[in-house]
């Protein structure tokens, strides 16, 4: 019982970053490639201690009895197929057993690590991580001193870059060199997905709602087209920053629309209802594409026009699709709320060929 038990409990360890709607064949692909890897130079006892011993077809544990298992125990449940594959979901019962192993059935020493923690982020000034990493923290032994480290100190080194970057879209593409520190910006970063059957067809983007700079510009990171700015003969894609304002001065709520028109082929109405929540922690960056270097107790998502209802780009996004005529044209609907948060925090993985260039001249 003991040898099944960390064994499922890897296994639904190993499943859990991954989010919630996996294929059969990727938690078997996932489940065995990263016990083969973890079995290297260890002996059998710690193999089967650390719940390793899983393999394809041999005895011991099959990844595929510990996915009935998983099932029978309501660790998983089966939300749909995919090519005859069954599609599964991690279970809130399967969360929680995963929670009493983190903390150690929630036990003082794990709620005291927490409180430290959190009082850590808050003197910090800094967004606090989710409670489920702060369960790992706890599990993989992380001191206070490493945890400001490796979420603190090296996010403040690293998000000089982000920090860098803004600015230099402020100033060489916006025109805005001279942002208080005390105000608030809304980076708008719109994006298309083109469809396979469209792409190599002409773009263009009309935004109602808000001011639109004279030099937009629709770039082309595949599969993607990004707003951006132009100068000269530069092209960024990382969007704009339509509002820059005092606190006082913010808006609390936006309407915008984003038409999307691929040639005469498709129309696509983007109609989005902004919300701005200003939090408790220092930041002063709405960012319509909330990615962040490290994990925080922020929704994570990346806003993406898509006239296909897709799993891809609906993480935490709730939106409705409408088909306006036969001809192609559709309608998306969604409401959004933004927080702020340090730029220093932002990721910049969606940034484009621009951001390359950039950096590459900023380290010679």
């Amino acid at each position: 019982m003991e040898r099944e038990t960390s064994t499922m409990l890897y296994f639904l360890s190993n499943l859990h970053p991954f989010g919630f709607k996996l294929t059969e064949s990727f938690i078997i692909q996932t489940i065995l490639e990263r016990a083969k890897r973890e079995r290297k130079d260890k002996s059998n006892k710690e193999i089967y201690s650390q719940g390793l011993n899983i393999f394809k077809d041999k005895k011991n544990k099959r990844v595929s009895d510990l996915i009935e298992e998983a099932l029978q125990k309501g660790y998983l449940t089966i939300i749909g197929w995919q090519d005859d594959q069954r599609i599964f979901t991690m279970t809130e019962e399967g969360l929680l057993e995963l929670a009493v192993y983190w903390t150690d059935g929630f036990s003082e020493q794990y709620k005291s690590f927490a409180i430290e923690v959190n009082r850590l982020f808050e003197k910090a000034k800094s967004p606090a991580p989710p409670i489920i990493t702060i369960m790992k923290l706890y599990k993989n032994n992380y001191t206070l001193d490493k945890v400001y480290s490796n979420y603190i100190q090296k996010v403040d080194t690293r998000g000089h870059i982000s920090r860098e970057y803004h600015s230099h879209l402020l100033n060489e593409f916006a025109g805005a060199s001279d942002v208080p520190n005390s105000y608030y910006m809304f980076h708008l970063a719109p994006k298309l997905y083109v469809p396979c059957e469209l792409q190599g067809k002409k773009v263009t983007l009309e935004i109602q709602g808000i001011d639109t700079p004279e030099n937009l510009v629709i770039s082309s990171p595949f599969p993607n087209k990004c707003a951006g700015l132009k100068k000269g003969r530069k092209k960024s894609s990382f969007g704009f920053y339509p509002i820059i304002a005092s606190k006082e001065t913010f808006p609390e709520e936006l309407e915008i629309l984003l038409r999307w028109r691929i040639e005469e082929e498709l129309l696509l109405d983007h109609q989005l209802n902004i919300k701005f929540d200003f939090m408790n922690h220092e930041g002063n960056l709405f960012s319509s594409d909330q990615q962040f270097s490290r994990s925080a107790k922020m929704n994570e998502f990346s806003l993406v026009s898509s006239a296909i209802n897709s799993d891809i780009f609906s993480k935490n996004r709730t939106t409705d699709h409408v088909v306006k005529d036969i001809f192609n044209h559709f309608e998306l609907r969604e409401s959004i709320s933004l927080s702020n948060f340090p730029v220093e925090l932002h990721s910049l993985s969606w940034s484009g060929s621009h951001y390359g260039k950039w950096h590459k001249q900023r380290n010679l």
